[in-house]
């Protein structure tokens, strides 16, 4: 074997052996890959079920607690709903009275929630009048600090078209656990459910409302001058976007004018009209609305504040512009003579320092004399 078949054969077992070396790393390189893509679905398979037995373990404790809340049951007794229903109507009556609320009826009703198998309800339906708010306040707020598992599904509020008096109409359903922690009387104790001190403090928050009025913040009313045969006053000035509710097509915006008593409930794309000043509704968030006028200027207008005092919804511009002719400076301060150094200080824009407002409660756009909520359960 001469050198170059000696040369040649080497050359050709080299190429072998890269070969079975380059199979030999994509084979492990394929093995490596398989093994890290199941490691990483044994992770998050491991943490599904973290999860999954985080939120049974919290499930078991809510459901221990719904047992110590629920009215009372006897599975050996056949007669335990009819008796946990009767104690809870004694209850309902007595904390009604000492509430202060003169009801009328108070009957027996079916459930008015979701059937949930294995759970039973009871049902009562509450009409009273004459009932003023401070009643109402004292009863909600004796109500929800029971630790009784149970619920006002309905409250209507009317006003009295004759007095000051009001109208209540209630729905309140109670539950039945199986293996309730009582089985022969309610449960005992006070809940605390509450973030303010005691019921003197909400008497105060919800008494100096008028809540069958648009919300206004207290303290934040301003009141127009008063209309003369020598001041004509433009309404538009006192327009109010006092907050916003959700109804079936998504956010409603709440416009109140405060000089004349209209309220407007108006949708994204809307127009609003008051006397010979027009805007467009652009967007409704949560606590303010985008608003556009007829040149295409948009403002921004928090819930709270009158409509034409919103600030401009451009993206403010910033540090030192450019020096125009005459010292004027576009986009900041120029040194130019006094009188532009004066526009140009006068020309910025003012912060917003109007406070936000909350929502009236509701979506349905009910008429300003009912007020209407369905409150969750405690």
């Amino acid at each position: 074997m001469n050198q170059r078949e000696r040369t040649l054969m080497f050359a050709v077992a080299g190429v072998v052996a890269l070969l079975i070396a380059y199979q030999g790393y994509k084979s492990y390189a394929a093995s490596l890959e398989k093994y890290r893509g199941d490691k990483l679905a044994a992770e998050k398979e491991e943490m599904k079920l973290r999860v999954e037995v985080n939120q049974t373990t919290k499930a078991i404790q809510q459901l221990a607690r719904w047992r110590d809340q629920s009215l009372p049951n006897d599975a050996k007794n056949p007669n335990s709903q009819d008796l946990a229903a009767h104690a809870y109507d004694v209850w309902l009556k007595s904390t009604l009275s000492k509430s202060g609320v003169n009801y009328q009826v108070i009957q027996r009703m079916p459930k008015t929630t979701v059937t949930i198998p294995s759970i039973s309800t009871v049902g009562f339906s509450v009409s009273a009048t004459p009932v003023n708010l401070t009643n109402i306040i004292d009863f909600l707020y004796n109500f929800y600090s029971s630790p009784i598992l149970h619920q006002i599904t309905r409250l209507d509020l009317q006003k009295d078209p004759t007095n000051a008096n009001l109208r209540l109409t209630m729905q309140i359903e109670a539950m039945i656990l199986p293996g309730a922690a009582n089985t022969d009387k309610l449960p005992e104790g006070k809940a605390n459910a509450f973030k303010l001190a005691d019921v003197a403090a909400y008497r105060k928050l919800i008494g100096d409302r008028n809540i069958f009025n648009p919300f206004r913040p207290p303290g934040s009313i301003v009141e127009p001058p008063r209309p003369t045969t020598e001041t004509v006053v433009d309404n538009s000035q006192f327009t109010k976007f006092t907050g916003t509710s959700m109804g079936s097509d998504g956010l409603i915006a709440w416009i109140y004018v405060t000089t004349t008593g209209e309220q407007k409930l108006v949708k994204a794309g809307d127009a609003v009209n008051v006397d010979t000043w027009s805007t467009k509704i652009v967007s409704i968030e949560p606590r303010a609305v985008v608003i556009a006028d007829a040149d295409g200027r948009e403002t921004r207008v928090e819930a709270g504040t009158m409509l034409r005092a919103g600030r401009d919804n451009r993206p403010r511009g910033g540090g030192r512009g450019r020096r125009t002719g005459g010292g004027r400076t576009e986009g900041g301060r120029g040194r130019g003579s006094r009188g532009d150094a004066a526009e140009g200080a006068s020309g910025g824009e003012r912060p917003a320092t109007q406070p936000a407002a909350q929502p009236v409660g509701g979506g349905t756009g009910a008429p300003a004399e009912t007020a209407s909520a369905e409150p969750t359960g405690s």
